[in-house]
């Protein structure tokens, strides 16, 4: 696990009995947010049991109705909102038994209940001397400008940089001669044809808010709220989206902002 001392100092000052019941840990994309789980459970002798692909209004019963001792993880980003209101028993008659660990990248796309009886931990960002050692292409420098965690910087290591950096370009170009229809028409060509499967789409979109910046600096963008725009995008990505809806409306917004600076 790379760096992360000031969170396992936390977790060290704790002892099983004030270890708290319901822990929110956030982290962004990447996070190493498993190795915690891990640490945790090494730490207290508490066996892991991933809820993630099991919840079910029967089984979550059975659960909380014959608890043993552990800790209970549970992957928000891979849950809907239907899957976090079945998990409120644990949360609103919390059991003895039971040390639920429940994961995010954003904390407000949770469910209140979970969010305000939770304690929130949180993963430290890493350092670009923390990262550097990880990557293990000649696109380090590029990679490095939007990988801000270790299972970012993993994926990116897969991933035509060079292809991606040329996809945001040809993006950034089309926004500004593309009519509204045209604008939809970007979308389905870049997206969901041969670019889908080379580009996880936050790659695309933390690549494409870097852009956006070098265009602005370089004076070839005249709406600075682009970038904002895009960030936006990108904070609120979840995996649970519909993809295709998302991207759509990323690249509508975007042609508005634009015309709207120009």
């Amino acid at each position: 696990m790379i760096g992360q001392k000031k969170l396992k100092n936390k977790i060290d000052s704790y002892t099983l009995s004030t270890l708290p019941h319901s822990i929110l840990l956030v982290g962004e994309l990447g996070s190493e947010v498993n190795e915690i789980e891990e640490y945790i459970s090494d730490k207290f002798g508490l066996p892991i049991y991933d809820l993630t692909e099991l919840i079910s209004e029967e089984y979550i019963e059975e659960v909380y109705s014959m608890p043993s001792l552990g800790l209970y993880v549970i992957d928000g980003s891979k849950i809907t909102e239907k899957e976090q209101n079945i998990l409120l028993k644990f949360y609103e008659e919390p059991s003895e038994y039971m040390y639920i660990i429940f994961t995010c990248e954003n904390k407000y796309n949770i469910l209140e209940t979970i969010n305000t009886r939770s304690y929130e931990l949180v993963m430290d960002l890493y350092s670009i001397d923390e990262l550097e050692p990880l990557c293990n292409s000649e696109m380090k420098e590029s990679i490095l400008k939007i990988a801000n965690t270790p299972g970012t910087v993993e994926e990116l290591n897969h991933i035509d940089i060079k292809g991606l950096e040329r996809l945001c370009t040809t993006v950034l170009d089309s926004m500004a001669i593309a009519n509204y229809q045209n604008a939809l028409t970007i979308a389905n060509k870049i997206n969901f044809k041969d670019e889908y499967d080379k580009y996880p789409l936050w790659a695309f979109i933390r690549m494409l808010s870097n852009t956006i910046l070098e265009y602005i600096k370089k004076g070839n963008l005249s709406s600075s709220n682009l970038y904002w725009l895009v960030d936006k995008f990108n904070k609120n990505y979840s995996p649970l989206l519909d993809k295709k809806r998302y991207f759509e409306n990323l690249i509508t917004n975007m042609w508005m902002e634009v015309r709207r600076g120009n």
